[in-house]
């Protein structure tokens, strides 16, 4: 279901709830959020990039949750529980993990983005295109969307009202401060390169590139 059709849906609820109340109050803002991440997506390269994945059958977990990781007596990694494997580009984990470690606080931690960040470009580099892709992909109000998901389509049907109204205000302060640690990372991106100079020579340093050295 999508987030307009959903708003007009409870909008015309002849008995809002507190949660359809709190929904309502957020839901522009989420959708300003949507078309924000959708265009920046199209800027990115996404859908070559996309085609790319498909014909090289790139695989994507969805579900690195604590109990599906396991570092082993051998010191290796392991993971666990294969059955939402996937075949897309590799920043639908990278988008996934990120959301699961921020949502614990109501703040987005960008320093803690980027040391997660750089640990990963180490491993799986990705170009700057990539990153703007990424940048996207969290952009775009998932957490908030999923909550409403999980209300409307009664999966958590052991929660209280309160408990999913208290899971809703929480999604929407921290996609209120993703968006904006987003536009500051995006704004970092376009900003002139910096020159310092050092050793006799020139060293060129772009300033969005603290973890793409």
């Amino acid at each position: 279901m999508r987030l307009a059709d959903l708003k007009a849906e409870v909008a015309g609820k002849p008995c809002p709830d507190a949660f359809d109340a709190l929904y309502l109050a957020q839901v522009d803002a989420m959708l300003r959020q949507c078309d924000e991440a959708l265009d920046a997506l199209h800027r990115s390269g996404y859908r070559d990039w996309k085609e790319q994945t498909h014909a090289a059958k790139t695989l994507c977990h969805q579900d690195f949750a604590a109990g599906n990781t396991s570092i082993g007596e051998d010191g290796r990694f392991y993971v666990y529980d294969m059955d939402s494997l996937t075949v897309d580009v590799p920043i639908r984990d990278l988008r996934k993990v990120l959301n699961k470690v921020m949502k614990r606080d109501l703040a987005w931690d960008l320093e803690r983005t980027l040391t997660m960040l750089k640990a990963y470009q180490e491993v799986n580099p990705l170009t700057k295109d990539q990153y703007r892709a990424l940048i996207a992909e969290l952009t775009f109000p998932h957490l908030f969307f999923g909550q409403a998901q999980k209300y409307y389509e009664g999966r958590e049907p052991g929660w209280s009202e309160a408990k999913h109204v208290d899971r809703l205000r929480r999604m929407t302060a921290t996609e209120l401060d993703k968006a904006r640690a987003g536009r500051a990372a995006e704004s970092v991106g376009r900003s002139r390169r910096r020159v310092s100079r050092g050793s006799g020579r020139s060293r060129v340093r772009r300033a969005n590139g603290r973890f793409l050295r």
